[in-house]
């Protein structure tokens, strides 16, 4: 069995676009202390983190507060590049769902429209950088990873085998929320299932 917790990047509060700032590197370092106090202990043997630097500085500022020392997996571009941000806030549709309240992912299918060709395309892309993170696994492995919304989301609903419900909350993915992947949970049955969603503690970082 394999396990990913693969969760969304911190609060974008940088001086540069994008980037994450204080508060952002305050609740990465303290969910990073979380997960290895908690009575649910995690020691993550592999690291990911996408091209955009804002998943870097979150993993780095996540482990500093863990003192975890997993070994780093080079950047998974599927993860989400800065050309599919680009294209995605430029469309109007997308903006427009934001706007009226949708999640994330309801707001990325109303950009995809009738376009069923460039909704599996970015399907594709979600459930790749899944399949990616868990092929540099090896069994028993537990990874972290730090991605965007709505691309974690999309992998889990495009990615799950076994049939299983996917767990409540898991399309509502604020900053440094996550689902928890795991393959081949079940003996001689190859698969993915998401079994968790991880709350962040959001109220400890300063205001």
């Amino acid at each position: 069995m394999k396990t990913l917790h693969y969760r969304r990047h911190s609060i974008k509060d940088g001086a540069v676009k994008d980037t994450i700032g204080l508060k952002g590197y305050e609740l990465a370092f303290q969910e990073g202390e979380r997960s290895q106090a908690d009575q649910s202990f995690v020691s993550f043997s592999v690291a990911f983190h996408g091209p955009l630097v804002r998943t870097a500085e979150t993993l780095m500022e996540f482990l500093r507060g863990s003192e975890d020392t997993p070994r780093h997996a080079p950047a998974i571009e599927e993860i989400g590049n800065q050309k599919w941000f680009d294209e995605l806030v430029t469309n109007g549709e997308y903006m427009s769902a934001v706007n009226a309240g949708k999640t994330s992912l309801e707001a990325l299918y109303a950009a995809a429209g009738d376009n069923q060709a460039l909704r599996n395309a970015w399907v594709e892309t979600a459930k790749r950088a899944v399949e990616k993170m868990f092929e540099q696994m090896s069994d028993s492995e537990t990874a972290i990873a730090f991605g965007h919304t709505p691309i974690i989301e999309l992998a889990a609903e495009n990615t799950v085998t076994f049939g299983t419900p996917l767990p409540e909350g898991w399309n509502h993915l604020a900053e440094m929320d996550g689902l928890v992947f795991v393959q081949n949970r079940i003996p001689m049955v190859s698969g993915i299932e998401v079994t968790e969603v991880i709350r962040a503690q959001r109220q400890l970082a300063h205001a």
